[in-house]
């Protein structure tokens, strides 16, 4: 009873301490929530061009270290008249200095439209995007959103890292209007129209080192006191239980001999005293 007791007390205190490296190891990691930008569709009656505007970055950080994640969106409204289709074209590396290291080499992307996974996988690949269009009805908004990372395993190499890209975004309306006021287009359908638009997000620097040197990280020097924790109450508890085990067992082994055997056990030993006694007497 008592050894399944101490079993168990054991393994809840080994899954806590494995809770504590989990946790340790996102200890320093944040999300960092950016407004994102907004992108604009709009009809020009006089030039009989479809304009696209933006207002703001995606995003803007001035600092990041290894687990750390970037939101943010783009909310394209479509004030065009007619029914567009917006897509993510590329990231581009706009980073011309290249003293620190560029981490468009170390960043991963996520880019999704409601439950739709549009892409997921390195910045640096994310050169020829293909399936990352949105169709937007006129008069309606679509937003797309994407999570930028630095992964938890990203080493020292990339410490002092600095971003700077520009993300690429086309849109495209099928049936564009030959006439009409500003966003009222109206008149026969003019050949299909296409703008890019480029929006740019910088991060300033990473200044966090990652697991190069596993002794002086963080999260394991957690993760070792954890377990060093974990050892000594477990231990603790397992000497205290076989304490109680061996006093238990010599109570049980005298209650279960009859009286008669311990009286003759004891006069034995008295006996044997007394012999004992006698012969330093002599």
């Amino acid at each position: 009873m008592v050894k399944h007791a101490v079993k168990k007390f054991a393994a809840l205190v080994i899954a806590a301490a494995v809770a504590m490296c989990s946790m340790a190891s996102v200890a320093f990691a944040q999300e960092y929530k950016s407004a994102g930008t907004a992108l604009t569709a709009s009809w020009n009656a006089n030039d009989k061009k479809l304009n696209l505007k933006a207002e703001g970055n995606l995003f803007a950080e001035s600092e990041i270290v290894p687990g750390d994640v970037i939101t943010t969106k783009a909310v394209i409204s479509n004030t065009s008249g007619s029914d567009i289709k917006v897509r993510l074209v590329r990231v581009e590396d706009a980073l011309k200095d290249k003293t620190n290291p560029d981490l468009y080499n170390y960043l991963t992307v996520k880019v999704t439209q409601g439950n739709a996974n549009l892409y997921d996988g390195a910045m640096s690949n994310a050169q020829q995007l293909q399936n990352t269009q949105v169709s937007i009805p006129n008069g309606e908004k679509a937003e797309m959103n994407m999570a930028v990372t630095l992964p938890a395993t990203v080493g020292n190499e990339a410490q002092g890292g600095v971003l700077d890209t520009n993300w690429v975004f086309e849109v495209t309306m099928k049936n564009a209007p030959s006439s009409g006021t500003n966003n009222q287009p109206s008149g026969t359908p003019q050949p299909k129209q296409t703008v890019v638009i480029t929006v740019p997000s910088k991060v300033g620097s990473s200044i966090q080192s990652g697991v190069d040197d596993i002794y002086h990280n963080s999260a394991v020097k957690a993760m070792r006191v954890g377990l060093a924790i974990a050892f000594v109450v477990v231990g603790g508890v397992y000497l205290k239980s076989k304490r109680s085990e061996k006093k238990a067992g010599k109570r049980k082994m005298l209650e279960r001999k009859p009286l008669a055997e311990l009286i003759a056990e004891a006069e034995k030993k008295r006996a044997e005293l007394e012999r004992k006694q006698a012969e330093k007497q002599k």
